[in-house]
């Protein structure tokens, strides 16, 4: 009995072995066959080349002034590459070790749609070598660069601000010199300034007089406040929120102002974000309380314009307590709200206010 269970075991431990080196021997074919393809496309495609197909190194683009991307038609030869390796990436089974040569193939595929101008295809082999290569071989910070590239010649703002966003917070550098091409990217052409249609209308209201001054300044307020809305804790929201709020000033606009201006004191000075930054980047917290600061200080000066004390009061004895904010600073907030608290009699405030004063050092006049 046990003999004939045995004998039954050891046949189909056999025609499993066979079945496992018959699967292997088709797939080393498949694979085999694949390659070839591969190989043969490159070669037609080199043959091409040499005769006169032209070799590009870039999308092709308009002759405008800004930029933007042309797309051509895929010579035969270059589908037949990327036909190739698209279906070495869809039908041959995933094996262990192989994750080299299909990044390098799914880098290949895209490489080809971007030279033609062909974003939408090239995009999703971009978006996946990025996510999972980031950071930790050089190819990761190329797909990103692609992508940088794809949104900038589309003209696509929001998804030039994400990937720049995105890089900064979790950079995909591998190596010194993708540190540095990182660091230039704006000198290539990286992210297009968001302000610079309000600056420049902010910049013509400064020199215009009479009625054309106030109309290019609530103009260039509602340029800089929708810029500014879109991302009020990003590193250059502090141009947009204190160029906005003095131009709603000029136009007499305080309550946009102090809505401009309490946005940003809220977002761009978020205790957790500036609490972060502490830690892993002291100079940009210092940078970033100073400024946060300075918004206090005009959202305090329109509160108090407006006829509200008490609130330009508390805006103020906030600064005084704000960490990283200038001890000078900090100081002349404290008694200036000690000041405020008394002009409306209420003492319990004007208590709160000289205990911050007297935590800061302050000598406020009695």
């Amino acid at each position: 009995m046990a003999s004939a269970a045995q004998a039954e075991a050891s046949a189909s431990r056999a025609e499993l072995s066979t079945a496992e080196r018959e699967f292997r021997e088709a797939d080393d074919a498949l694979r085999a066959a694949a390659l070839r393809a591969v190989e043969t496309a490159d070669a037609r495609l080199a043959r091409a080349h040499d005769a006169g197909l032209v070799q590009r190194t870039g999308p092709p683009t308009d002759d405008g002034d800004h930029m933007r991307v042309v797309v051509l038609p895929l010579p035969a030869e270059v589908v037949g590459a990327i036909e190739a390796r698209r279906t070495l990436l869809e039908r041959l089974p995933v094996r262990w070790g192989d994750e080299e040569a299909r990044e390098r193939w799914a880098l290949e595929v895209a490489e080809h749609y971007f030279l033609y101008g062909h974003f939408e295809e090239a995009a999703p082999f971009y978006r996946t070598i990025w996510h999972e290569r980031c950071g930790k071989d050089r190819n990761g910070y190329v797909a990103w660069s692609r992508l940088l590239d794809m949104a900038n010649l589309s003209d696509d703002v929001e998804q030039v601000r994400a990937l720049v966003d995105q890089e900064r917070a979790a950079s995909c550098a591998f190596d010194e010199d993708q540190r540095g091409e990182e660091r230039g990217c704006q000198g290539r052409g990286g992210p297009p300034d968001p302000y610079a249609e309000a600056r420049s209308i902010f910049e013509q209201a400064l020199k215009a007089v009479g009625d054309e001054r106030a109309a290019l300044f609530r103009k260039a307020a509602e340029a800089y406040a929708e810029v500014f809305r879109s991302a009020p804790a990003r590193d250059d929201a502090p141009e947009g929120a204190v160029n906005a709020a003095y131009a709603y000033g000029q136009v007499g606009e305080v309550d946009a102002q102090i809505d401009v201006l309490g946005r940003f004191v809220a977002a761009y000075g978020d205790p957790k974000l500036r609490a972060a930054l502490r830690i892993s980047d002291p100079l940009h917290y210092e940078e970033r309380a100073t400024l946060t600061g300075f918004g206090m200080g005009a959202l305090a000066q329109a509160l108090a314009k407006k006829g509200d004390v008490a609130g330009s009061a508390g805006v103020l004895l906030s600064r005084a307590s704000l960490d990283g904010e200038k001890l000078d600073e900090r100081r002349s907030a404290a008694c200036a709200a000690v000041q405020a608290f008394a002009s409306i009699r209420d003492a319990k405030q004007v208590a709160a206010a000289r205990r911050a004063a007297i935590g800061v050092g302050a000598k406020c006049p009695r």
